[in-house]
């Protein structure tokens, strides 16, 4: 087995389960949309464009940038609150968590992370 062996058999392993899920589903013996509310489908749809936003900006703004913004949208999205607290740990959270991996992942273990015009 060599480096893309894992990778690879997450990726199996989770194609065979989304199968057996579509299945389940077809079959009648398990109904997944009335598990989400219409705010859940709104919710998904919101993070789902956000992470294309995440995509498109990545090469501009640099990864820890964009994850930065990436982490603050999304925990708005998942939680709208204008709540201090809430909003201090959501700030604290998305900015010290990029660049705690930006440390470790593009200082310590010098693997290339895409830099954008702030260059990190």
């Amino acid at each position: 087995p060599g480096a893309g062996y894992l990778p690879a058999l997450a990726g199996d392993l989770l194609l065979i389960l989304s199968i057996v899920n579509l299945l389940r589903s077809l079959m009648g013996r398990e109904d997944v949309r009335s598990r989400m509310s219409r705010m859940d489908v709104v919710k998904f749809a919101a993070i789902t464009g956000v992470m294309l936003v995440f995509v498109v900006i990545t090469p501009v703004l640099g990864i820890t940038v964009a994850t930065m913004l990436l982490m603050a949208v999304i925990g708005f999205i998942i939680q709208p609150s204008l709540e201090k607290r809430f909003l201090i740990r959501l700030a604290l959270t998305s900015v010290l968590a990029p660049i705690a991996c930006y440390l470790i992942f593009g200082t310590l273990l010098r693997v290339p992370l895409p830099r954008g015009i702030f260059g990190f």
